[in-house]
């Protein structure tokens, strides 16, 4: 008579197949040493940040560690993050417009951005402009020197992207005071009231969805993530 393995058996015969070279059970998952931020399913890198670095030293050396940072979150890549997911078509068909108006403008330059973007909105403000006027990622290419007169991008910016060239850059008695003069072809999936409104709410939602912050950036994240 032949017996059958009762459960105990059965359940060792198990382990010992496991301790003896079968499949180990799955490693959690690791967070890349770069994250500095989770919220809401996205993820913000110290790359991403420190990659502003070097154009808020060349603006104003004497600009903290701590001002650098939250002003890149809170103006430029949290807000891009949540744009990015939550607009994602509409911001592929825009980038391919932006690029197809930079394509047909070609080496051209200002002028014939300026003739080949009016009746797409390009347009240029009244009196020159001050970098809190123009969107933060934009404005390292509209303030340089060395490529006036260049078209700049697609620049991806939290509305959208912009295409630009800048015809002249005021002298000042610090580069925060200087103004230029900016062509701009905006690309953008809301008007700046509606989007205003939209990164309002949507940082509202994010910020009880926080998964993870860098103890380096507790302090430097927008009200809406303080916990």
């Amino acid at each position: 008579m032949i017996r059958r393995a009762g459960p105990t058996i059965a359940l060792l015969a198990c382990a010992g197949l496991l301790a003896c070279g079968g499949e180990d059970p799955p490693a959690p998952a690791t967070r890349p040493a770069d994250v500095v931020l989770e919220f809401d399913g996205l993820t913000i890198t110290r790359g991403e940040i420190e990659a502003f670095f070097p154009y808020l030293e060349a603006l104003d050396p004497t600009l903290g560690l701590n001002y650098r940072r939250r002003v890149i979150l809170a103006k430029h890549l949290i807000p891009l993050k949540l744009a990015q997911r939550a607009f994602a078509e509409p911001r592929a068909g825009l980038k391919a417009r932006a690029e197809a108006l930079v394509r047909n403008v070609g080496n051209g330059g200002y002028p014939d951005l300026v003739a080949k973007s009016r009746h797409m909105g390009g347009y240029q403000a009244k009196d020159p402009l001050s970098r809190n006027e123009l969107a933060f990622a934009a404005t390292p290419f509209a303030f340089d020197r060395e490529h006036l007169g260049q078209v700049r991008g697609p620049i991806e910016v939290p509305q959208g992207f912009v295409v630009l060239a800048t015809a002249h850059v005021t002298d000042a008695l610090t580069k925060v005071m200087e103004k230029a003069e900016v062509w701009q072809v905006p690309f953008f999936h809301h008007d700046g009231a509606a989007f205003g409104k939209w990164v309002e709410e949507a940082l509202r939602a994010a910020g009880r969805k926080v998964t993870y912050v860098h103890p380096e950036y507790r302090d430097v994240l927008p009200k809406e993530f303080q916990t």
